[in-house]
């Protein structure tokens, strides 16, 4: 839906009006919908049609102009699973060549590889519903992050934000470069891009869904390393700040989990106090 004078919009030129028309239904353009649900019978509020025009909301009066409704020429949800395992299984290809070891159920597995099946393991469980965009998202949280360190940034807060922003740049380009290969349109690419770069957090299910699954990873897999070479006071505060990234559904699995008595200890006095 638009709300607006989709006039003005049209003056301003198409990309114009494909971005506020994007922005404003956050979602609908990766939705396997033509359709947009009536939210609003104001004069000034249209609903596109699956003629791609607007119909007025009053009275049923037509504003037709011919580019006024965003339809990317291929979906997220239009997808087929056959396309979605081939593009996962690419990033799964891509990663074992993670020169980094972990022992997974007795094996020892490429780290990133491991990473993005734990990733996918927890979206499941999170979102049963989750479209093909996010599951790329998700199996390609960290494809190739061995190849950027945290040791070639200063060691410090600055440093620290500074990796982080590279990453999700990164990871977007290494992804996207792999579904352009398999022909996926740019809009699909551009909502991984977005995805990756946690934008909107809390506010788009979507990155919400995609942050919870990386911190219950997190808190099942890491947190006990970690706590291990960490100060007690600086672990206690990065449990607080994962804490506040997650979501209700997130907390009530990550209370769910089990914990070694050190780790729950840090648990009890972070969520006691935060």
């Amino acid at each position: 839906m638009y709300c607006g004078n989709p006039a003005a919009e049209a003056a301003k030129g198409p990309a114009n009006f494909e971005r506020r028309t994007w922005y404003l239904m956050k979602r609908a353009p990766f939705q396997n919908s033509s359709k947009f649900s009536a939210l609003s019978t104001d004069s000034a509020c249209y609903a596109g049609g699956s003629n791609g025009q607007l119909t007025s909301l009053s009275g049923g009066e037509r504003d037709t102009i011919p580019w006024l409704s965003y339809q990317p020429k291929r979906e997220t949800n239009a997808m087929t699973q056959v396309e979605l395992e081939k593009i996962l299984e690419a990033i799964d290809q891509t990663n074992s060549h993670d020169p980094n070891r972990e022992i997974d159920q007795g094996e020892s597995q490429p780290r990133e590889l491991l990473y993005g099946r734990r990733m996918s393991t927890w979206l499941a469980m999170l979102r049963p519903d989750a479209d093909a965009a996010l599951q790329i998202a998700a199996r390609a949280q960290h494809i190739r992050r061995w190849e950027h360190p945290r040791e070639e940034y200063p060691m410090d807060r600055k440093g620290y934000l500074a990796w982080r922003r590279g990453l999700y740049t990164f990871h977007a380009e290494q992804v996207g470069a792999i579904m352009a290969t398999a022909g996926v349109d740019a809009a699909m690419i551009e909502r991984v891009s977005f995805l990756l770069h946690k934008k909107q957090l809390h506010d788009d299910t979507d990155t919400q869904a995609l942050e919870d699954a990386a911190c219950l990873v997190f808190l099942e897999h890491h947190i006990g390393d970690f706590a291990a070479k960490t100060d007690r006071e600086k672990m206690i505060g990065i449990i607080r700040k994962t804490w506040r990234k997650m979501s209700e559904r997130g907390h009530e699995f990550a209370l769910k989990l089990n914990y070694t008595p050190e780790v729950s200890a840090l648990l009890g006095e972070a969520l006691a106090d935060g």
